[in-house]
């Protein structure tokens, strides 16, 4: 009576067990990696755009003092040079400040705008509703523009901001 036991154990078998392991482990390290920096972008993205929204609020106050600036000096030019004070150079000058506060008064509204959105939907609270308002409110100051008619003699009268 015998009893056998035949064992067969490769003595090295290359390193492949051991290659898939570290890949697997370095997958895993890559995908933790990973997932760090896209925790990283969101928070620098949120960040920029919270400091973007504040930042456009500051600007679009200082344009509204620009532009009741501007408007108070093109209406003193304007009186000024009806009575023979102020040049026709002055007047140039008094629009070009106006208009370029007006300018940007308008930039500052659409990076204002801009940056609420972007706030908005990266913190995923963008809706089509929020759309909706900004599709109606930009058609409703396009047509407030497009029946904006030029003044008979803009040489005397104020121009007012839109």
């Amino acid at each position: 009576k015998s009893i056998g036991l035949q064992l067969n154990l490769p003595i090295f078998s290359s390193g492949g067990q051991n290659a898939r392991v570290r890949e697997a482990v370095a997958l895993r390290e890559k995908a933790l990696q990973d997932l760090e920096a896209a925790r990283r972008a969101a928070r620098a993205n949120g960040k920029q755009a919270w400091y973007g929204w504040h930042s456009a609020h500051a600007r679009l106050d200082a344009a509204i003092q620009a532009t009741q600036f501007g408007s108070a000096q093109l209406e003193g030019a304007l009186v000024g040079s009806s009575r023979d004070l102020k040049t026709e150079l002055d007047v140039l000058r008094a629009r070009q400040v106006f208009y370029a506060a007006l300018r940007d008064h308008a930039r500052a509204r659409y990076d204002l705008v801009t940056s609420f959105f972007k706030l908005k939907a990266l913190t995923g609270a963008l809706s089509d509703d929020d759309l909706l308002r900004l599709d109606q409110a930009l058609e409703s100051r396009d047509k407030a523009a497009l029946d904006t008619r030029p003044k008979t003699n803009p040489r005397t009268e104020l121009v007012t901001a839109p």
